[in-house]
């Protein structure tokens, strides 16, 4: 029998409800950073995309992991020159947070919710980038 991971463990749960306020965090950042950039903006959304992807890590949710990885590595890559922003990397960051996104929602949909969570897929509120 292969290994499967608990994603019914309350340390799952509580990643993932962590992880989706993370997410809307990130929504909200990279709209703003995208519309005028600024170093604290930019530093709170490296912060919060690596505070995802290392949790991601810590429980070993490899297909979240890579979308993260990914999403950090453009962010790190806007931060060093956020005034040379082109609109394709523009449009690589949202595509890289839809990943993101769709990737922690793939996890929620394998999991079985505790009474009282709500998931992206469940819920009327979206987390989604206006391109």
């Amino acid at each position: 029998m292969a290994h499967e991971t608990p994603l019914r463990d309350p340390a799952y749960q509580l990643f993932f409800q962590e992880a989706l306020e993370l997410l809307s965090q990130i929504d909200l950042t990279l709209q703003e950073v995208l519309a005028v950039p600024s170093a604290a903006a930019i530093d709170f959304l490296l912060d919060n995309t690596q505070t995802l992807a290392q949790g991601a890590q810590s429980l070993s949710l490899t297909l979240l992991c890579q979308p993260a990885k990914t999403f950090e590595g453009l962010v790190l890559r806007f931060q060093q020159s956020p005034l040379a922003l082109t609109p394709d990397d523009a449009d690589a960051l949202r595509q890289a947070y839809k990943n993101l996104q769709g990737a922690l929602v793939t996890y929620l949909s394998q999991s079985e919710q505790p009474s009282g969570f709500i998931s992206p897929v469940e819920s009327s509120q979206s987390l989604a980038i206006a391109p």
